[in-house]
């Protein structure tokens, strides 16, 4: 998941995928990118349980928005 709102907390992000996904997701499974100054880079990476939550993930969440931002999600492996 990236473009995230840099204020977004990790409850910020379980609470938008539980509202849009309908699954249970674990704060251990979300991973913040930051810079080379430790600031938030609004780029944050989900550990789904199954390829199938990822996959359903970046199909849901296309096109939605946290907090007036476009959320773009892909899957890496």
């Amino acid at each position: 998941m990236g473009n995230i709102p840099y204020k977004a907390s990790r409850d910020d992000i379980i609470q938008y995928l539980e509202e849009n996904l309908k699954i249970k997701i674990s704060g251990d499974n979300i991973i913040f990118q930051y810079n080379e100054n430790y600031k938030p880079t609004g780029d944050a990476r989900i550990v789904f349980e199954t390829k199938i939550e990822a996959k359903l993930a970046c199909y849901r969440l296309k096109g939605t928005h946290m907090w007036n931002q476009m959320i773009f999600a892909a899957i890496i492996q």
